[in-house]
């Protein structure tokens, strides 16, 4: 009786590991899984990291960032927060300050995104001189 416990807590510690695991390549948090997989049961665990969905700050991770991204103001695309140019669409970024008014501007003047990139973020900054001086 006593190698049947040894075993059977062998094989749950392993299933908590191979939840941890899963969980980690969905941008969660391993440890997180695998404590609630040993507390729980690891067919619980593997459920909840199947079942819920995943943040922007986890999918960021899982894709090999740190979690500290941002988004850009023309194309939507998760970047680094420290970018000056957009690694997708090759745009000048503006500064965290201006986003907001970026987005207003962009959506109120949808021609402007026609532009070559640097006169965009001249014509924005124009508008925005304009409307909020």
């Amino acid at each position: 009786m006593n190698t049947f416990v040894i075993i059977f807590y062998a094989i749950w510690i392993a299933l908590a590991i191979a939840v941890g695991k899963y969980a980690k390549g969905k941008g969660k948090l391993f440890w997180a899984f695998f404590f609630g997989s040993i507390f729980v049961t690891p067919l619980i665990a593997f459920i909840i990291a199947a079942i819920v969905p995943a943040t922007e700050v986890q999918k960021d991770r899982a894709n090999g960032g740190n979690g500290s991204g941002r988004r850009c103001v023309f194309c939507s695309e998760r970047i680094q927060k420290e970018a000056l140019i957009c690694s997708h669409c090759n745009r000048p970024l503006p500064t965290e300050d201006e986003q907001p008014l970026f987005r207003k501007v962009l959506s109120e003047n949808p021609e402007i995104l026609g532009l070559p990139n640097t006169e965009i973020i001249q014509r924005i900054r124009a508008e925005l001189a304009k409307k909020y001086s």
